[in-house]
């Protein structure tokens, strides 16, 4: 027989392995059904969809923003209210 040198286990694998292919053919399963998922969505709502991821990357930059100025203005006050202690803020930090 030609399977002689392979073992059983290999041989089921590989039977396995091909009468998943065929089902996948015979039921239409792969990238028939993945291209489907994306018919179901109109150019119009793909077009609205990114419009709103757009809008808000727009919105993350300016919180981005914000958050910086704001992180720069308590470094600041931080900065501020060490100098009129006389303390550096490493020092309050092991303080409190």
């Amino acid at each position: 027989m030609i399977f002689t040198g392979i073992p059983h286990w290999m041989i089921l694998v590989g039977g396995f392995m091909i009468f998943g292919n065929v089902m996948k053919l015979v039921f239409g399963g792969g990238q028939k059904r993945a291209s489907r998922k994306w018919d179901m969505f109109g150019r119009q709502e793909i077009d609205r969809l990114d419009a709103a991821v757009s809008q808000r990357d727009v919105v993350i930059e300016d919180l981005q923003q914000r958050l910086s100025e704001m992180e720069s203005r308590l470094d600041f006050t931080e900065r501020m209210i060490a100098s009129r202690s006389g303390e550096t803020p490493t020092q309050q930090a092991r303080v409190g």
